[in-house]
């Protein structure tokens, strides 16, 4: 009971069994060893494939003169 709480009789003393109800319970155990070695596979993939994803040199000069010349054909602009 905390110090300031006001005593009220119905909120104290025994308990019949009858008036418990049983409540199941929460557990976990976190992720296994096998599913951690998984994630960290799997994050240094998309590291690998941001690092070569920075590496990739786009058509120069952009856009090409294939597609320039198509889309003057079309009349079109980019």
């Amino acid at each position: 009971m905390l110090h300031d709480q006001v005593y009220d009789p119905k909120f104290h003393g025994d308990v019949p069994e009858t008036s418990l109800t049983a409540r199941g319970s929460l557990h976990s155990e976190g992720p296994n060893a096998e599913a951690v070695e998984q994630a960290k596979s799997d994050y240094e993939t998309a590291g690998e494939f941001i690092r070569t994803m920075w590496s990739v040199k786009p058509y120069q000069p952009w856009p090409p003169a294939w597609l320039e010349r198509a889309a003057r054909e079309r009349g079109m602009s980019l």
